[in-house]
């Protein structure tokens, strides 16, 4: 169907979709070939009746599926539906925060090329989706494991689980996710502590924090203004009313760090009287 969609579906592509069908599916499920005698109604009856006595067998023991899990898991499923149905989930979950978020990006694009826009959503490979669902189905996995093997259930397998899941972040690579999580991280670890009475609580922690992070970023969008992203900038620049590019950076030069380096035609402005 995607191949239909994007105007591809040539020989090659139905090739290369037959092989791909085939390594998923395998060669038992595999219709046969137009060369090949097609075989009679009474044995396509016979093979319609197995299916659909196999689906109701399964139906029928669904329940027993359902509960077949150790009983120190508290998930309702059995293990490894519990895991199917968390990846399954997720990368729905993710397949459309990202078509969302394409979608706001470039609106004229759907409206005018609407075949260019899921062709390049397609190119993307769905790797927000793709993190959603490995995080997931790697922390469920490994929960579950050491959960049937350990025989008990303690807070230090999330801690494990979590460390294992996060390599699922090779499918989404955003220094700016992996920062918000290690803060977060750290802050769950700090409060944690702090309500067991291990640490002490910092009055207004949280307005110095922010202040000293504000400090950091505005000092670099000053120093070094090349070692921020360019978008984060211009977002500064405009907040600031386009006071950022006036600063005379040439004379910082000294310090070493290139301050000048996007301003290399820069000319001191002219003071109003």
């Amino acid at each position: 169907m995607i191949h239909y969609l994007f105007g591809c579906f040539t020989s090659e592509a139905i090739n290369i979709y037959f092989v791909a069908s085939l390594s998923l599916i395998g060669k038992e499920e595999c219709a046969p070939s137009l060369s090949v005698e097609l075989i009679s109604k009474s044995k396509e009856k016979s093979i319609y009746f197995t299916l659909f006595y196999k689906y109701i067998k399964i139906i029928k023991h669904w329940s027993l599926i359902q509960n077949k899990n150790h009983p120190i898991c508290i998930h309702k499923y059995h293990c490894l539906i519990h895991i199917l149905l968390g990846f399954l989930k997720r990368f729905l979950v993710g397949v459309l925060i990202q078509m969302i978020l394409h979608l706001t990006t470039s609106p004229i694009q759907f409206l005018q090329h609407p075949i260019l826009f899921f062709s390049t959503l397609y190119k993307k490979g769905f790797s927000l989706g793709k993190f959603f669902s490995f995080y997931s189905a790697i922390y469920r996995l490994i929960s579950c494991l050491l959960r049937n093997i350990l025989k008990y259930d303690r807070p230090e397998h999330g801690l494990i689980a979590g460390y294992l899941a996060g390599f699922s972040m090779i499918f989404y690579k955003s220094s700016t996710l992996a920062m918000y999580i290690m803060g977060k991280l750290l802050e769950s670890i700090y409060f944690k502590c702090a309500h067991n009475g291990k640490v002490p609580i910092i009055p207004y922690f949280d307005s110095i924090l922010y202040a000293l992070s504000t400090a950091l970023v505005l000092h670099a969008a000053i120093v070094e203004p090349q070692a921020m992203r360019p978008g984060y900038y211009k977002f500064l620049e405009r907040l600031a009313g386009g006071y950022f590019s006036q600063v005379n950076r040439p004379m910082m030069d000294c310090y070493g760090v290139c301050s000048s380096k996007l301003f290399p035609n820069y000319k001191l402005p002219l003071m109003k009287k």
